[in-house]
């Protein structure tokens, strides 16, 4: 590292990394989240600053907007100079004036709680808002000026809608619904796009589909229209749920991917993997799509990487279209996927499996992103540069698409010295330190620790018994650990996670800071009071219950509530290694965004673990309640 007087130099991934040298106390930790492009300014939110960082063409800083509430998305208003920031745990929009760097108008969200994507159509005519509780797309009609949001219309969606997109219509929307969700005639949970159209002439006219990505699909977080509107591209993990987790190489545990929707018929036209045959290309944070329709750009937030896929090239291989040199190719002695595939176009899903398709094609190209942690990128409207906010770096690189070994990153000014709890936050976050790069931590505990609503068959308590992934929240007031308590206490069970898991040796330093990390996660408050303040009543009631009447409290007690013992509470798998049906008491905290429950996943409801799952009344006396106070215990339980 070199110093002068007014600059500092560093060295990330070989990169030369420029910012101002300010103050050293005081600074605050940095992590761009999203990035946007306007006319003549590239716009960084950086969501642990609390700030949004205008800077000019030449990525220098040209202002500075301190934001409150958790500010996690950002979108412009086409040929005006606004912003507006989700700040979600405040639950409202901020409309930023870019001229002046400061919020001129806050908007509360009534009807929803937790913005946490956003999106204008490029018209300027409506601002689009996705909100975590309850799942819903709101459409806001914009005023002349950009400033003033009319409630237009809420469109119910799936479950935590972490991405928008709009179609070339502006009136036609793609929802990445993050999280899985039980669908109708699909074998298993898995996360879905949906596409929401509506009349803006009789907004009380719309329509929703539902396009399901394959089984074992989690953490869909981004999505991007062609330039025609006819496809939506997605990038997605895709876990093989259904195979123990006895080894990672070559994806057997994880993979990552790329689905694309054909927005006319509306249904997923394939799947293909984004990750090499012996390097995985872990969590999958966004894609943008070049003006052209002939490139995505894809990050990967946990590889710290970007891909660039030749995506018309891609389309003309899945209509049929393979050139001679790769029709000539054999695979294992006969005819290479891609010649199958146009043989026998049924053989589409083979692709969901195929490490080796995009490589073997030539339509793919991996590369550094310039940073750590790529969350998000934007793509300028002349289609020559990709913009990546680096979200542990604290930084944006520009990368040219002509030539993307021409690239520059600009750190967004001062930050804090790494303390141990940011270390352990970049680890959980970071797929190199598993086997292959096929996974983080993150990837299965999503939104910081939490779940990813799949069950997995782990090794420590037998094969053929899949748990539901637990929420790492409270990890060091909860002991024991797992839904066996195969694990006496919460430094043990990091350190034998990250060993069994990544299958890498594990370095002490690691293993504390990661356990620093984790220490340092502690519950939200439900946002479903904020949706409806008449929920408290019907919550006090369910508080009342759930410590008397319906006997809940004697195993679910103290701050976390849990009593830390095992119990068979009739809800046994009848598996061999757990013939006792007993099972850890799992704390109560944050149920409002922990479904699916129970051990192995199998209740998607509240109501469901009340009622289908608990005959035995082992699980809660239900049958003393009557429906009203039913729906009053449920009420309180979605309050914790």
């Amino acid at each position: 590292m070199k110093t002068s007087p007014s600059m500092l130099f560093l060295t990330i991934g070989g990169l030369l990394v420029l910012g101002t040298l300010a103050n050293a106390g005081g600074n605050p930790v940095r992590s761009p989240q999203a990035v946007v492009v306007g006319d003549d300014a590239v716009v960084v939110l950086d969501r642990t600053a609390a700030e949004l960082v205008r800077l000019d063409r030449n990525l220098k800083p040209a202002g500075r907007t301190l934001l409150t509430g958790d500010p996690c998305a950002v979108t412009i208003a086409p040929g005006k100079p606004l912003a507006y920031v989700a700040e979600r745990t405040a639950n409202r929009i901020a409309v930023v004036d870019l001229q002046q760097d400061r919020v001129i108008r806050r908007v509360s969200i009534d009807g929803g709680a937790w913005p946490v994507s956003l999106a204008v159509d490029r018209d300027g005519r409506w601002l689009y808002v996705g909100t975590a509780f309850p799942a819903k797309l709101f459409i806001y009609r914009l005023g002349a000026d950009g400033t003033d949001l009319e409630p237009l219309l809420a469109v119910p969606v799936l479950r935590w809608p972490a991405d928008l997109a709009i179609g070339p219509d502006g009136v036609t929307v793609a929802v990445a619904n993050q999280l899985p969700v039980r669908l109708e005639g699909v074998t298993g949970p898995t996360a879905a796009v949906s596409l929401v159209s509506f009349n803006p002439s009789d907004p009380g006219r719309w329509h929703r589909s539902d396009i399901p990505l394959p089984p074992g699909s989690s953490g869909l977080r981004g999505v991007a229209f062609s330039p025609d509107g006819h496809y939506v591209y997605a990038v997605h993990g895709l876990g093989r749920v259904r195979s123990p987790i006895t080894q990672l190489e070559r994806g057997w545990v994880n993979t990552n991917a790329l689905s694309i929707i054909d927005t006319v018929s509306r249904r997923r036209v394939a799947t293909v993997l984004l990750d090499d045959l012996y390097r995985g290309a872990a969590d999958p944070a966004d894609v943008v799509c070049s003006p052209d329709g002939s490139r995505l750009w894809v990050a990967l937030a946990g590889s710290h990487e970007l891909v660039r896929i030749n995506i018309a090239d891609l389309h003309r291989l899945l209509q049929g279209s393979v050139p001679g040199w790769l029709e000539r190719i054999e695979d294992s002695m006969q005819a290479n996927i891609w010649v199958r595939l146009r043989d026998n176009p049924s053989l589409v899903r083979l692709l969901e499996n195929d490490l080796a398709a995009l490589r073997l094609a030539r339509v793919k190209l991996r590369l550094p992103a310039g940073g750590f942690g790529p969350r998000a990128l934007a793509i300028s409207s002349d289609g020559a540069t990709v913009y990546v906010a680096n979200y542990f770096s604290g930084s944006l690189t520009a990368i040219s698409t002509a030539d993307p070994t021409r690239k520059r990153t600009v750190l967004l000014g001062p930050m804090a010295e790494p303390d141990a709890v940011r270390r352990g936050a970049l680890i959980f976050h970071d797929a190199r330190r598993s086997f292959q790069h096929w996974h983080s931590c993150a990837t299965c505990h999503q939104h910081g620790g939490r779940v990813d609503g799949l069950s997995w068959d782990f090794v420590a308590d037998g094969l053929g018994n899949p748990k539901d992934t637990v929420s790492l929240i409270g990890l060091a007031e909860t002991e024991p650990m797992n839904r066996r308590a195969t694990v006496a206490n919460a430094y043990d069970c990091v350190r034998n996670g990250l060993f069994s898991t990544n299958l890498k040796p594990v370095e002490r330093r690691v293993v504390d800071d990661l356990f620093a990390y984790l220490a340092a996660l502690r519950p939200e408050p439900s946002p479903l009071p904020l949706v409806d303040p008449k929920l408290a009543e019907p919550a006090r009631r369910g508080k009342q219950l759930f410590e008397g009447k319906a006997g809940c409290a004697g195993c679910h007690s103290g701050p976390y509530l849990t009593d830390g013992k095992m119990h068979n509470v009739g809800t046994g798998s009848g598996h061999w290694e757990e013939a006792d049906g007993r099972y850890d008491t799992p704390s109560l905290r944050e149920l409002y965004r922990t479904a699916p429950y129970l051990h192995d996943g199998r209740a998607w409801t509240l109501r469901e673990v009340l009622t289908t799952f608990n005959r035995r009344q082992r699980h809660g006396h239900v049958e003393r309640l009557s429906a009203a106070e039913l729906d009053d215990l449920i009420a309180y339980l979605l309050s914790l």
